[in-house]
């Protein structure tokens, strides 16, 4: 459901659906306000949301190089070049971490 309120000068579009993340945007005319509102109802209606933060929990970054580099760069002429800064990026620490997990820079 939509929500449009006037704050100051501007309308604040909020979108909230079960089991996603709500939206919020900020208009300077109502109009495009309830224009941005109706599209983004509509992409929830056909599931076409962002994925909430929870369900990125289940992928690494490792898990999704190696799917790119299994999938994808194998079918490219820079394969071995590819491959070789891939296999790099997934010896890093980094890539053992959810999607959504928050990393703190220790330096």
């Amino acid at each position: 459901m939509a929500t449009i309120r006037k704050r100051g000068s501007k309308f604040e579009v909020q979108v909230r659906r079960k089991g996603f993340p709500t939206l919020c945007r900020s208009f300077h005319a109502k109009a495009d306000a309830q224009e941005w509102a109706r599209f983004m109802e509509t992409q929830a209606d056909r599931g076409d949301m962002p994925a909430p933060l929870r369900l990125l929990g289940r992928y690494t970054f490792e898990g999704i190089l190696e799917r790119y580099r299994d999938e994808i760069s194998s079918k490219k002429k820079s394969f071995n070049t590819e491959v070789y800064i891939l296999n790099a990026l997934l010896r890093e620490p980094m890539a053992k971490y959810p999607l959504n997990a928050s990393i703190k820079n220790p330096g």
